[in-house]
């Protein structure tokens, strides 16, 4: 009488390939944008921008400076580059 063992051939189980992964955006998702880091810097640099504040908040991040001329600049946002873009556009405007 021949056996029966309740097991798939070993070619069957071998495994296969996984469906490839979808992109964030094909999911929906919005990917910010890295931060141009030198460039804020070189910004900061042109304006003689000095005591430089970047903080953490409970809803974002504040990023304020001072200017050669006393003023302050204070920017919010929900990322740090945000916080110094936002203060950036006050000398642009």
């Amino acid at each position: 009488m021949p056996t029966a063992r309740g097991q798939m051939p070993e070619e069957s189980r071998a495994a296969r390939p996984l469906p490839p992964m979808p992109t964030p955006e094909q999911l929906g998702v919005s990917v910010p944008k890295p931060a141009d880091w030198a460039g804020l810097r070189v910004r900061l640099d042109r304006l003689h921008a000095s005591q430089f504040d970047l903080t953490k908040q409970a809803d974002g991040w504040r990023f304020t400076c001072r200017l050669p001329n006393g003023r302050m600049l204070e920017g919010r946002g929900t990322t740090d580059a945000e916080a110094v873009q936002q203060a950036l556009l006050q000398v642009e405007e």
